[in-house]
């Protein structure tokens, strides 16, 4: 369990660091940014299956929690990661 908890916090880390650092790199014109930030949202878009995954896999949470869980993570990912990795997980996995 905790290999799998380290590895989405990993997965939400490095996502988010890549995202930021492609966004610099395209605002500077540097060459091949947008592939680093095609990949930076691929690794975003990963964390957020995987969370979603273990949300709707859980039996501990209502219909509407998993719903609002939805939206945070889909409308918010930095976040929304944020507040299920430090604070959420643990109720609900």
């Amino acid at each position: 369990m905790n290999q799998k908890k380290t590895g989405l916090s990993l997965l939400w880390a490095i996502g988010n660091f890549t995202v930021l650092l492609g966004a610099f790199l395209k605002i500077q014109h540097f060459p091949n940014a947008g592939l680093i930030l095609t990949i930076g949202m691929l690794l975003a878009l990963g964390f957020i299956v995987y969370a979603l995954t273990e949300i709707y896999q859980s039996t501990r949470i209502n219909r509407a929690d998993k719903i609002m869980w939805t939206m945070l993570l889909v409308l918010s990912s930095g976040i929304g990661g944020i507040v299920y990795l430090a604070n959420s997980r643990k109720q609900i996995v």
